[in-house]
């Protein structure tokens, strides 16, 4: 495997976990305000992001590689922060994500590494439709403009959508 893709895909991997870590926090700071079904649903995405990770791995060790482990960053907000202004820094973390994943695709395209594109396949459909669902939770948190009520509404069907 070429140098540049080892570097991409512990990169990847970094970010994968990142997201994990920042979506746990985001669930522990709504879950302290009271928000139960945001938490949920940001707890579940970390599950996910775990998975990911973790699947980058095992390509890694398949193609007979160890991945480079990479500081993870804490995540750049506090417990006090409205659900708007975390599912905003969720969504701004998504589209780097995709924007990274990407990348590696136009990568392994260039370097004709077809097992890696194969393998980056169900990564860019689900990248889109992680992008939809949180932009989606993010304008409709944007609507309800940290009214209460609203909110609570949001909260519930979030909460109940997974």
């Amino acid at each position: 495997m070429f140098p540049v893709l080892i570097e991409l895909i512990d990169r990847q991997i970094r970010m994968e976990f990142e997201a994990a870590y920042f979506y746990l926090a985001a669930s522990e700071a709504m879950y302290q305000k009271g928000f139960t079904g945001l938490a949920h649903w940001l707890q579940k995405q970390a599950g996910e992001e775990l998975q990911h990770g973790m699947r980058f791995v095992s390509y890694v060790r398949n193609r007979q590689l160890a991945p480079v482990w990479e500081e993870i960053s804490p995540p750049a907000f506090n417990n006090n922060c409205t659900p708007a202004f975390l599912f905003r820094l969720a969504l701004e973390h998504e589209e780097a994500v995709t924007e990274s994943i990407l990348s590696l695709v136009r990568q392994a395209q260039e370097l004709e590494d077809c097992m890696l594109e194969q393998f980056l396949g169900d990564f860019v459909a689900e990248q889109r439709e992680e992008e939809e669902s949180v932009g989606l939770i993010l304008r409709r948190l944007e609507m309800a403009r940290n009214q209460p009520a609203p909110l609570l509404i949001i909260d519930k069907e979030v909460g109940e959508s997974r």
